[in-house]
């Protein structure tokens, strides 16, 4: 045999990283499939960085920010909530901190 093909790979969810070896196989038709063991996970990813919760101090010059910049930010952050990344919480905070800002 070739041995589990899924051998290795993994998946992340807010919930921690997972072998594919470790989830249930789905019953075949009239029974139950047999459990493999799971096996451990190894972390071989960099670790997550949340975005900053404060935002840089403003300056003058060439940081400066335009009213545009931060609606762009804005939207790029939506997108990173409708994906997933971001909790409704933390988007509507950073939102609340960039519309400050104007």
């Amino acid at each position: 045999g070739y041995g589990d093909p899924f051998q290795g790979v993994s998946v992340s969810s807010q919930f921690g990283q997972f072998a594919l070896s470790s989830f249930p196989l789905a019953p075949e038709a009239g029974g139950m499939a047999p459990q493999p063991e799971p096996e451990p996970v190894t972390q071989s990813a960099p670790a997550f960085e949340p975005l900053p919760t404060a935002a840089p101090p403003m300056t003058s010059g060439a940081d400066h920010v335009t009213p545009n910049d931060i609606i762009g930010t804005i939207e790029a952050l939506g997108r990173l909530r409708d994906a997933g990344a971001l909790s409704e919480e933390e988007f509507s905070a950073k939102k609340a901190e960039l519309l400050a800002r104007l």
